[in-house]
């Protein structure tokens, strides 16, 4: 798969999940590897993308009955873009999401 294919399906992933069309069509016309990571990385195209279930941190089981645990955990989006910005390859990692749902 190229790396325009996998923008292209993370796109159409992420307005599946509410990303508005806005946002779809100016990302469809990225050209400049800075535009997009800049999309890659924004919060807008994050949430839709990886959701915004809680995430525990550090492999903690969170117990709903805990009033410390939002204190506990954070959101997949904001954990996977902690993981995007440590990753070599943005679009081989977006991609196993994809792939994968």
């Amino acid at each position: 798969m190229t790396n325009e294919q996998i923008l292209k399906l993370a796109i159409e992933k992420a307005v599946k999940n509410g990303l508005t069309p806005m946002a779809a069509t100016w990302a469809r016309e990225l050209a400049d590897d800075r535009l997009e990571a800049a999309f890659l990385f924004s919060h807008n195209f994050a949430k839709c993308f990886f959701g915004e279930a809680f995430y525990p941190r550090d492999n903690e089981h969170i117990n709903g009955d805990d009033p410390e645990w939002a204190e506990k955990a954070t959101r997949e989006w904001q954990y996977h873009l902690q993981q995007l910005a440590l990753s070599e390859d943005r679009l081989a990692y977006i991609k196993q999401f994809i792939d994968n749902g």
